[in-house]
């Protein structure tokens, strides 16, 4: 049976987009015959809780970066 992976991230700043692909591309060149599922969960999100996750998350980064130094 063929690998199946899902790739998952959101598109909230460009390092989560950059970094869901080149797991993309590492898993498509370890495994050639796999599927991959690349998602965008914000996709699959209300609109209005996409728009206060997007602007909750980048006024944090405007105002707070250490918070998410301190978060991971």
């Amino acid at each position: 049976m063929a690998k199946r992976i899902a790739i998952l991230s959101a598109s909230v700043g460009a390092g989560h987009m950059r970094a869901a692909q080149a797991l993309a591309v590492c898993a498509r060149a370890k495994y050639p015959d796999c599927t991959i599922l690349e998602q965008d969960v914000l996709e699959l999100m209300p609109k209005p809780f996409c728009k206060l996750y997007k602007d909750t998350y980048l006024e944090l980064v405007g105002k707070a970066p250490g918070f998410f130094g301190w978060l991971y």
